[in-house]
Order: C-alpha cells, then sequence, then structure tokens
C-alpha cells in the first residue's frame, strides 16, 4: 500500500508535533488524530491546512479539559504553547497564502495589460481592414459601372 505524503510513523509523528510518543498514541486513541494502520504499523496523518491544524488543535485541548478537569499549572502552560505555536503556524502559512496571491494577482494583472495591448493592436488592424474591403468593395463598383458604360457604349456604335 503506498503511504500518504502526510503520513508519519508514530515515532516522526512526535518530532513533527514536538510532544511524546505516549502523548501521540493517546491522541490517536481518543480519535483527536487522524491515524491508519499498514502492514502492521500505525502511521499519523498531520495535516499542514490551516483549518485542519487549528481545529484539530481546539478539538484535543477541549478534550483534554473536558476529561481531565482542572488543568494543573504544566499543562496550563503546554496548552497555551500549544496555541501560541498554531497561531504562529497559522499565521505563517496565511503570509505565504497571501504572498502567493499577490505574486499570482501581479501576473495576472500583467497578462490583462497585454491582453489590452494586443486588443487595442487587433482592433487598429480590423479597422483597416475594414477600410481596404470599402476599398475594395467600391473598386469592383466603379469596374462594373465602367464596364456596363463600356458595353453601352459599343452596343450604340
Amino acid at each position: 500500500m503506498d503511504l500518504r505524503p502526510d503520513s508519519y510513523t508514530v515515532r516522526e509523528a512526535t518530532s513533527k508535533l514536538g510532544i511524546s510518543e505516549d502523548a501521540v498514541r493517546k491522541r490517536i486513541k481518543r480519535g483527536s488524530i487522524e491515524s491508519y494502520k499498514s502492514s502492521g504499523r500505525v502511521y499519523v496523518i498531520i495535516h499542514t491546512d490551516i483549518k485542519v491544524v487549528t481545529r484539530q488543535t481546539m478539538s484535543e485541548s477541549q478534550q483534554s479539559l473536558e476529561t481531565e478537569g482542572i488543568l494543573s499549572n504544566s499543562e496550563a502552560i503546554n496548552t497555551f504553547k500549544l496555541f501560541k505555536e498554531t497561531t504562529t503556524i497559522t499565521i505563517e502559512m496565511l503570509r505565504e497564502q497571501n504572498e502567493m496571491y499577490i505574486k499570482k494577482n501581479e501576473i495576472y494583472i500583467n497578462d490583462i495589460e497585454k491582453l489590452q495591448e494586443e486588443n487595442k493592436i487587433l482592433t487598429e488592424k480590423n479597422k483597416r481592414l475594414i477600410q481596404k474591403n470599402k476599398d475594395l468593395f467600391q473598386e469592383v463598383v466603379n469596374f462594373k459601372e465602367d464596364n456596363s458604360k463600356k458595353k453601352k457604349h459599343k452596343n450604340k456604335k
């Protein structure tokens, strides 16, 4: 079975999440972190999506408060650190997304400006072609009139 790109062994997840192996296993047991088994190994799915990271962290903290009651100082500090880290990660991800959108917008604006310039050029070419068509049509009309006059003049003789 192919592993998902966001899948990690429990040991790898500990370093990614900055928590103990026991904490990862408890989260798996509570269902507050996604996991699956493949070839007898447990893999943890760590999302980098802002909404998922934030929702997962909030859910874990809420479950911790509900199941364990009042937090000890160290637990409160850890929860605060977790929220702070999540907020920092979220802000950084939003900044990166914003920069990406700014760059994309600059590209789109540049493309639009190029298209507008091409449109002006094509409009001018179109005007010249229309005028050429009118001139050619007038030449044909004049030619027919001249031929018609010549035929009439020949027929009179």
